[in-house]
Order: structure tokens, then sequence, then C-alpha cells
């Protein structure tokens, strides 16, 4: 009988592309999600259910058991606690939690940051708050259990389906021809991970044992700085940018998709366990595929759009 899987999201981008992976090795997977998007997967089955509503998730999940859960949409510690209240737990072996490397706190850190760095508040604000009292909980859960508790923390995701405006927004303006502002000199670095990579590290997860609580930062091995992401973005395209350097005093502009912070997870931990990592290039040539494919449909957000225009006017003079 096909392991049972239960894939909390999966419409979206990374949880997207951890059904594909799943259902090409025949596993018996389940969504549950809103509903907002329609099921994309033949032969997946789809649970309608709001994590936010404790009465619409007991009566979703209600006798009904699965082997492992993977957990993509959580943001918060009640989005958890409404589903392991919810759910069956006879049968459940591990419980995959995609985490997020914003629940570290970066001014106490140093780079690269290790999975046992200190975690608190931050740039991200409640957001990594938030990711790091879920995790705390899932931790609580199933500590000395027969259950596997894995979390992966990604740093930025990025391939095809990414509905967040980051390569995309760069690929829009190369495209056609609109200015790219970029916070101070560009030095900052950042790392990033494909996101067919993060669901293989997902499958492999699934099938090979992990400790009882199992904790992975999962990214590149190497960083990128702002100004070699744009130039790797150009190359793509095939076109330079109009790129202006912006004196900024905020880590969160609302001008450039990334926060202005450095970050660099270590992955040493990782790297016996899984160690796959598509070449930067490949997988930036894939989301470009995509872009062009689906840009008449990708919107810019106005307030991007009302940053660049008050930029635009600080440039001309």
């Amino acid at each position: 009988m096909a392991t049972k899987i239960l894939v909390l999201g999966g419409n979206r981008f990374i949880g997207r592309a951890i059904v594909n992976v799943l259902t090409y090795y025949s596993y018996d997977v389940t969504i549950l999600n809103r509903g907002s998007e329609p099921n994309l997967f033949e032969g997946v089955s789809q649970i309608l259910a709001d994590r936010n509503d404790e009465v619409s998730m007991r009566e979703a999940l209600k006798d009904r058991a699965f082997d492992i859960v993977v957990d993509v949409s959580g943001k918060t510690k009640y989005q958890c606690e409404t589903v392991i209240q919810s759910l069956e737990l006879v049968n459940l072996k591990k419980y995959i939690y995609i985490s997020s490397s914003a629940v570290y706190d970066y001014a106490a850190c140093t780079l690269p940051i290790k999975e046992d760095a200190p975690k608190g508040a931050n740039e991200w604000g409640q957001y990594g708050l938030d990711k790091l009292a879920a995790e705390n909980y899932l931790i609580e859960q199933f500590e000395n259990t027969p259950i596997e508790c894995i979390i992966l923390r990604f740093p930025y995701v990025y391939g095809p389906y990414n509905y967040l405006q980051r390569e995309r927004l760069i690929f829009h303006h190369l495209v056609n021809d609109r200015p790219i502002y970029v916070p101070n000199d560009g030095n900052t670095r950042i790392q990033f991970y494909y996101v067919k990579d993060a669901a293989n590290l997902v499958l492999t997860c699934i099938s090979e044992p992990c400790e009882n609580i199992t904790i992975y930062n999962a990214g590149n091995r190497h960083s990128i700085t702002f100004n070699e992401w744009i130039a790797c973005c150009e190359e793509i395209v095939g076109k330079k940018g109009m790129v202006y350097h912006v004196d900024s005093n905020t880590r969160n502009t609302k001008f450039f998709p990334f926060m202005d912070q450095d970050i660099l997870l270590d992955v040493s931990r990782l790297q016996p366990f899984f160690h796959k990592e598509i070449d930067f290039m490949l997988g930036l040539g894939e989301a470009y595929k995509w872009f062009r494919e689906n840009e008449d449909l990708l919107l810019i957000d106005e307030k991007q759009l009302e940053a660049e225009r008050e930029l635009a006017v600080q440039f001309s003079h």
C-alpha cells in the first residue's frame, strides 16, 4: 500500500513542486487548503479547510489518518495546533515543517548561521516570530515520541511558479526597460534555494530515516550579492538593465524585493544527508522560461510601482 501523505498547502510554488515530485514517485497524496485555487493535480485528493478555523479543521480531518504530513502553509503556532488537534495521529510517522531563515536573530548571529544560533526578533517582524513559535510547538508535541519532527529552514526560494515579486520583478524590468533600484552599494549577500531542490529534499526526508527532532538549514552552499544576482538575471534575459543605487537607512525597502540584510545559512549539517544543488544559472533560466510563458498574468504590485515613481523623480534631478 502506498504511503499516505498529507500536504498542507500544495497548490502554490513550494507546495506545488513538492506535490509534483511526490506524485511522480507514486505516493498517495492529499492536499489541504482553502480552495482559493483549483486542484491542479490528477490523482491527488483535496480537502477544503481553513487552518485558522478549528471547527473547519476538525470536520475536514475527522477520522483521517496519514503516514506523513508535509506542512508548507503553516505560518503560526495556532495553524499547527489546529492540525495536530484535528488529525488522527495513530499512523503518523513524520511531520515535516517548512520553516524559514527569518527565525534567526540576525543582530546576535555570526555568518554563516548554524541551526543552534540565536533566534528571535528581527527585520522580518511578526512573520519570523510566528514561524519560530510554530517550530517550538511542534518540537514540544513530538519530542520523545516515535514520530519524527523534521524542520527545514529555507532562505530565499526561487524558481518556476514563484508568486512573490523577486526574480520575476527583475525579469519584468529588464524586458520592459524599466529602471532597477538597488539599496546602497548592492553588496549585501543573500542565499537562494531552487524550488525543485527544496522538493527533492522533502522527498529524501520522507524516504530516509531521521532523528526524532531534526532541524536543517537548507540552501545553496554559496551566497551572492544583490549586484551579482542582477547580473545573473541580465545574462539570462540577454539584456543590460538600468540599475540605480539608492542610499537607504532601512533594511526593508519598498523598491527592492529583498531585505537589505546579509543572509548566509551554514548548510554543512545537511550535506551528508542531502547535497543536490542545481546550477544557479540553470535554475534561474527555468524561472525565466516560466516568467515569459506567464508574464501577461503577472502584475507588478502597486506599492512597488509607487516606490519606483518616487525614486524616478529623485533621480531625474
